[in-house]
């Protein structure tokens, strides 16, 4: 016989943690858990789970960088994001390893919280926030009404955070003496607290993103 008192508590104790925004996604959630707070159905669920299997570092494209070398890039692999039509990013593949699509309705959207936070995501039995990167670096947001997201799981102190971003476009390479000032470059202020540099491109500027200063972004702090 199921304890729906203990149920019940287990339950209200889940949701007031979520709505304190203390969660930092450390602790395993029971499949009792996650089939409670899952805003879709199974199928979907099933679906997206087997699509985030599915896009791995390996199987999406290597992308040259753009007026470089003609010879073969070398260097640390970086998964390269776009944030939006003139604005290119990317992050280590050490801290950013998992590359997903998701519904929109898989966010769990949660109340007093600055715009850039989407909201709260259930996967693999991890419960982490995810952010719209490129509302975050005050250029234009994602479109609230996409039927789906592109994100980048960050993992910092095997912590996971999520990056909402227009589109993943593959993997590059580049060493790091090639990441020029972002002050020299004259970037948004905005922007320059969450990354390394930037290394220009042909008609725009690959952003080199912090991802420890990304993972201490106050805005989802209790």
């Amino acid at each position: 016989m199921v304890n729906s008192t203990h149920d019940g508590l287990e339950q209200e104790a889940l949701a007031t943690d979520l709505a304190l925004a203390k969660w930092d996604g450390s602790e395993a959630v029971s499949n009792k858990e996650i089939a409670e707070t899952t805003t879709v159905g199974d199928t979907a669920v099933n679906d997206t789970v087997a699509l985030a299997t599915e896009i791995t570092l390996a199987s999406i494209p290597t992308v040259a960088l753009q007026g470089g070398s003609s010879t073969k890039s070398t260097g640390n692999p970086h998964i390269r994001l776009r944030l939006d039509d003139n604005t290119l990013a990317a992050i280590n593949t050490d801290q950013a390893q998992e590359v997903l699509v998701i519904p929109q309705q898989r966010l769990t959207v949660m109340p007093n919280m600055p715009a850039a936070v989407m909201g709260l995501l259930n996967h693999r039995s991890r419960i982490f926030w995810v952010l719209d990167l490129p509302q975050l670096f005050g250029l234009t947001p994602l479109d609230p009404r996409s039927p789906e997201y592109h994100l980048a799981i960050l993992r910092v102190n095997n912590k996971p955070i999520g990056l909402a971003v227009q589109e993943v476009q593959g993997v590059t390479r580049f060493s790091t003496e090639l990441i020029q000032s972002a002050i020299d470059n004259e970037l948004s202020p905005g922007l320059i607290p969450y990354i390394q540099g930037c290394i220009p491109q042909n008609d725009e500027k690959l952003l080199v993103l912090d991802a420890v200063a990304i993972s201490s972004y106050s805005g989802y702090q209790a």
